[in-house]
């Protein structure tokens, strides 16, 4: 047996591991927006302001990318599933997540706040999210079971609303969320 037999034997040994990686990487975007809008219980129906921002119906919790617009301010846009998994400029996979907040339902008076998971350990079994400027790991137990995300959803929510109202958190640099406000305070 050569060099070469022993690589594409360990090559062929692992690759079934590697191709479950993959697939619970590329689900992984999708599944935590689908569990934050099971455990937010948003109002059922799309939500105005981003449909109208979107032209598309948009659901009130979304996966979103951000992109710089012509004068380089970063603005948000919509972002499929199968997409929404990138590494940024220093190779850590993140994903968006965007949630319209309205102050009345069905009213153009809303913000969207945005926030990014950064991917810090994954596995065929299990996965270690990070809400990016925030402390503390949000660890997804078994990537086969959907109350493993409900749990991550709810601890990444319970941060937000935690960060949110620390009056001591400073809101222009480094922050985990990033926002639109489309309407009157």
């Amino acid at each position: 047996m050569t060099e070469y037999d022993d690589l594409c034997q360990a090559w062929f040994e692992e690759e079934p591991r590697r191709i479950a990686i993959d697939r619970v990487l590329r689900q992984l975007p999708l599944n935590m927006k689908e569990a934050i809008s099971a455990h937010l219980a948003p109002p059922m129906g799309h939500a105005v302001m981003p449909t109208k921002l979107y032209n598309a119906q948009t659901a009130y919790v979304e996966l979103y990318w951000p992109v710089l617009d012509v004068s380089g301010k970063r603005t948000w846009e919509r972002c499929g599933a199968d997409n929404c998994l990138r590494p940024d400029n220093q190779g850590i996979y993140t994903f968006h997540i965007g949630i319209c907040i309205e102050k009345t339902r069905g009213s153009l008076n809303a913000s969207m706040i945005y926030f990014t998971f950064t991917v810090e350990a994954f596995d065929d079994r299990f996965v270690e999210l990070q809400i990016k400027n925030l402390d503390g790991l949000i660890r997804i137990d078994n990537v086969n079971d959907p109350a493993s995300y409900r749990n991550a959803a709810k601890l990444a929510i319970d941060r937000l609303i935690a960060d949110l109202r620390n009056p001591t958190t400073e809101r222009w640099s480094r922050v985990p969320l990033g926002f639109t406000f489309a309407g009157n305070s």
